[in-house]
């Protein structure tokens, strides 16, 4: 069965951002570090979606599947930093006096998505081969990369970056206005 982690966290936001009680989001707090994942991570308390039968694509499902806990996270223990080598023999050990060449960030996959295109194939949704077309995170992409530029920028203040590399599926239909969105929260919008 297909991990539904992103889907039932993104399905969390989605519905507390469209609860009717607000009618814009509420503004990121400011960054006073950068919250890197080898210090803690976050996962969710049920990551496998299980009950084939309570699609969250249904709104009654979702609402049930939230009120069981379904999106509720969880802190834990940071992830250690990890040698590897290109061809998987064992890293060489360090000099006495070590230079570090190059710093950068690996920005992959964001698909930002405008949720409300045509092209969606959200009604698709069935498990099997359209199994994830639903994707209640799209709503909150824009947050969620504004996130991850914000948090590379207070990286860059203490660490500096050589480069960013972006690999590719920024715009998940390739509209203009995804493209115009990503580069817009890239140029700090």
């Amino acid at each position: 069965m297909k991990t539904r982690a992103a889907l039932l966290l993104g399905s969390s936001l989605a519905l507390a951002a469209c609860d009717g009680t607000s009618s814009a989001p509420k503004p990121l707090p400011e960054l006073t570090s950068a919250p890197l994942t080898t210090e803690k991570s976050l996962s969710l308390v049920h990551p496998m979606m299980l009950q084939a039968d309570s699609p969250p694509s249904d709104p009654k499902s979702l609402t049930s599947l939230l009120a069981d806990g379904w999106g509720v996270t969880q802190v834990g223990a940071g992830q250690p930093l990890a040698n590897h080598t290109v061809d998987g023999s064992a890293a060489p050990t360090p000099s006495a006096a070590p230079v570090l060449l190059t710093r950068f960030f690996h920005l992959a996959d964001t698909q930002l998505a405008d949720d409300e295109s045509p092209s969606r194939v959200v009604d698709f949704d069935t498990p099997g081969a359209t199994y994830g077309a639903f994707r209640p995170q799209e709503s909150m992409m824009c947050r969620v990369l504004n996130a991850a530029v914000r948090t590379m920028n207070k990286v860059n203040e203490s660490s500096p970056v050589d480069f960013v590399v972006l690999g590719g599926d920024n715009s998940d239909n390739a509209q203009k206005n995804e493209v115009e969105w990503f580069m817009s929260i890239l140029d700090g919008s």
